[in-house]
């Protein structure tokens, strides 16, 4: 079967189930046969079937009565009573072809086709035309005189008087010789120019006439005029007694206010000139016409019940029977399987039926099946569900007038507040939502596409770049990398991601845009530098960023790969890193988390600004700042480059007071110990700067020492060396007494009691510690124990005694070679 358009005509048969249409047209010709009433009301919604009903009507009364259409909306522009004059005559014209002649009298008359005046003319004579007359009768008397002269002359031979003929002659050519002036003289410029009589004007006058005129009728056509038409109409010289007419006037409901005010009036009139030969029957919607009529305090249905007390309705259409009727409309416009796609576009239709259909009406249908055609033509065939995507994509955006992107989103997952009920819409949506998804097997992204599709009319690949929109942002917010690629590569990605940018991050943009491949960075290419150009306007403006180490591992790796170079919010957030950590040194407590994030933080910016940020700071490293947070740290902040830090000499003083003071902390420790050269004035403050005992771990340590008691840990033994009565006292007596330190690290003790000897130039027992000569542990202890003299004048008499030397060359080897003291040829110089 080939398909076909519906058209927006009366139906020939009643297709709905219980023939209530059928029913209405026969209960209207019942009244209508009855004489009583001569006007009646037909109401029923815009496109529910009226235009049906009168067609059945028609049918039913077609034997009895002559109908005539009024169609209000076709002459609303122009003068109504005139329009009604003209259908109402060529209706009854086509009846009562014998009295037409009456009928257009009656007409012409109404709409004064018919007119009688009185005209009175002032005409004006040209004096040429009055010589031209005179001159003429002249010549016709002449010629007489003329002819007897010639006659006397030529028969009797007798003399002519000569002047007397030439007058006569003369007088007998005057019209001619008048004619031939005005001729010669019209040839001449300057007499046309003067506007001068011409040969015509001897002949008609072309005169200016001054016309006085009475009209005796008014063609504005007023109700007295329809009424005087109407009863000449219907009179009996022109209709017979058993000639019935039905006026319908339609479209009532279509027209402007005034407009159906007028014919509101007009039906009145109409109906009482005519009532033994016409009945009026007036198919309308009361919610249109009533909101016309109605005025300030007055319902307009009031005049509806007033002027129509006899109204039939259209009965609205049940469920099932219009479903029905759908689904032939359906089989002859759409797809003659009404399988599965038309029942789900009903259940689509009845949830989003247009607001200006309260009911489903037989228009609405005709209207949904025709452009589900229409639009089925300019979309892809490829989907086997399409007519249903169609009928959604009609029903909620072009009928209903809503973006199409609120089809595209999960009502789920837009649930605003918790606690909030859904609205209608809301609720009409998250069915459809289910309703799709139940169809397409959860595929959203299959049916989304194809939606789009259907929006612009184009390919589904096409289609596909303006649904890049949600998956571009998802992709981009959980770092998606596979999906991502496959997104950057369709057409239309540089658009999408244009309008998404201002709704994702453009660190996780960064993120992303580090780990995709390289054809793929290439295609985005121009967004990283959107990107950047958009983080140097405002990532660290004002205040410090927080850490985000995923992304500054991308930075560094952009700018290894030459993607990027140090920009400007890169250096923002140096700036405010290296101003915190300025800020840190002076306070007096510190928090190890933020510090330590901070100094984790200042080792990932350090790659990208190619040094250490720690040496870019106004000051030098505090050092008790140091001892805590970075001695030890300097594989894991290995950026910082720790190991080469100066700490200038009051931090260094800072750090040996503070080592000085916990238990924890070894003064040996390698990120300390390289701070201190021999003759070291921080060593020297230290130690001058005491209260006489070096504080409490340093004065029980010495205190243990001398008391014979044995100093348990090596940390707490190595802090000995900061005692001012260590300095200051030979103590060599009581490192030979305390054997039981001694014995728990032998050579550590040797080397802390030779570093004694050395400082104090008294190697009284020495000998003692011989077995530790050559012993790597010893000379280690040594080493360190001899870069925290205070004096390198020490070091250097030691080294002239032969019996020393043994002890501590190796250590003064060692210190040496890590630059710590300079010698030249026999003599160390510090």
């Amino acid at each position: 079967m080939t398909l076909r358009l519906q058209t927006e005509s009366p139906a020939d048969q009643d297709m709905f189930r219980g023939s209530s249409h059928e029913k209405v047209a026969e209960n209207v010709a019942q009244i209508i046969r009855t004489p009583d009433v001569n006007i009646i009301g037909l109401e029923g919604e815009l496109g529910s079937g009226k235009s049906t009903i009168l067609k059945f009507l028609q049918k039913k009364l077609k034997d009895d009565f002559t109908f005539i259409n009024f169609d209000a909306e076709r002459y609303h522009h122009g003068s109504t009573k005139k329009a009604l004059i003209d259908v109402i005559h060529h209706g009854v014209s086509l009846q009562c072809p014998g009295s037409r002649d009456v009928l257009d009298k009656y007409k012409n008359l109404a709409l004064g086709n018919i007119v009688e005046y009185d005209k009175r003319v002032s005409s004006r004579l040209s004096w040429l035309t009055v010589v031209f007359i005179l001159l003429s009768l002249l010549s016709v008397q002449m010629l007489r005189y003329v002819l007897t002269d010639l006659n006397q002359y030529f028969t009797n031979k007798e003399s002519l008087l000569g002047w007397l003929f030439y007058v006569e002659v003369a007088a007998f050519l005057s019209p001619a010789i008048m004619v031939a002036g005005l001729a010669c003289l019209q040839n001449m410029e300057w007499y046309r120019k003067k506007g001068y009589s011409s040969i015509g004007d001897l002949f008609k006058r072309n005169s200016t006439d001054r016309i006085e005129e009475t009209w005796l009728v008014n063609k504005e056509v007023g109700a007295i005029e329809l009424a005087e038409a109407l009863q000449g109409f219907t009179s009996k010289e022109v209709i017979s007694h058993g000639d019935r007419f039905i006026l319908i006037i339609d479209n009532l409901d279509r027209i402007s206010a005034d407009k159906v005010k007028e014919l509101w009036s007009d039906m009145e009139l109409i109906a009482g000139a005519t009532h033994e030969h016409f009945r009026i029957v007036v198919p309308y919607s009361a919610r249109q016409v009533s909101a016309s009529l109605s005025v300030a305090g007055f319902s307009g249905r009031e005049f509806i019940a007033k002027r129509i007390p006899v109204s039939f309705q259209v009965p609205p259409l049940i469920s099932a029977g219009w479903q029905e009727a759908l689904r032939q409309y359906w089989k002859e416009t759409v797809n003659e399987d009404a399988g599965i796609a038309c029942r789900e576009a009903t259940v689509l239709l009845e949830r989003w039926k247009p607001s200006e259909y309260p009911r489903i009406t037989p228009r609405l249908m005709k209207k949904f099946v025709n452009d589900i055609h229409i639009l089925n033509l300019t979309v892809p065939a490829t989907e086997d569900h399409r007519h249903i995507l169609i009928a959604l994509y009609l029903l909620v955006v072009r009928y209903g007038e809503r973006d199409i992107k609120v089809l595209l989103r999960d009502p789920k997952a837009s649930q605003t507040e918790p606690g909030i009920a859904p609205d209608d819409f809301d609720e009409m949506l998250s069915l459809t939502y289910q309703q799709i998804s139940r169809i397409f097997n959860n595929d959203t992204e299959r049916w989304s596409e194809f939606l789009m599709s259907i929006h612009y009319q184009s390919t589904v690949e096409l289609a596909r770049s303006e649904l890049l929109d949600t998956p571009l942002k998802d992709a981009i917010g959980a770092i998606n990398i596979p999906r991502l690629e496959e997104l950057t590569a369709l057409w239309g990605f540089a658009e999408a991601w244009q309008r998404v940018a201002p709704h994702i991050q453009m660190r996780d943009w960064l993120v992303s845009y580090s780990r995709m491949d390289e054809k793929c960075q290439a295609l985005a290419e121009p967004q990283l530098k959107v990107a950047v150009q958009m983080l140097n306007q405002s990532y660290a403006v004002s205040l410090r960023e927080k850490n985000d180490e995923g992304f500054v591992l991308s930075l560094q790796k952009l700018m290894a790969d030459g993607r990027i170079s140090l920009e400007p919010f890169v250096e923002r957030q140096i700036s405010f890193i290296v101003s915190k950590l300025d800020e840190i040194q002076d306070s007096e407590k510190l928090e190890a988390e933020s510090t330590q994030t901070l100094l984790q933080e200042a080792d990932s910016y350090s790659v990208l600004a190619g040094e250490s940020l720690l040496n870019k700071m106004e000051n030098f490293v505090d050092g008790v700042f140091y001892v805590e947070y970075l001695v030890n740290n300097e594989e894991t902040l290995s950026n910082l480059k720790i190991g080469t830090l100066d700490i200038g000499n009051h931090g260094r003083e800072e750090m040996l007071r503070y080592g000085a003071e916990q238990p924890q902390i070894d003064l040996f420790n390698p990120g300390i110990i390289r701070h201190i050269n021999i003759a070291s004035k921080a060593v020297q403050n230290v130690i001058g700067k005491n209260d006489g005992t070096g504080g409490a771990q340093v004065s029980s340590a010495i205190m243990t020492l001398k008391n014979r008691q044995v100093v348990e840990d090596v940390i707490h033994f190595r802090k000995i060396v900061l005692s001012p009565d260590w300095n200051n006292n030979v103590l060599n007596q009581y490192y030979l007494n305390n054997t039981a330190t001694r014995n728990l690290f032998p050579a550590e003790f040797a080397a802390q009691a030779v570093a004694h000897m050395v400082l104090h130039g008294n190697y009284a027992g020495i000998e003692s510690y011989s077995e530790h000569i050559g012993e790597e542990r010893f000379d280690l202890a040594l080493a360190a124990y001899l870069r925290y003299l205070r004096t390198a004048e020490s070091i250097f008499i030691a080294l002239k005694d032969k019996n020393v030397l043994p002890y501590i060359k190796n250590a003064v080897g060692r210190i040496v070679d890590l630059g710590k003291v300079r010698i030249s040829g026999e003599i160390l110089l510090g």
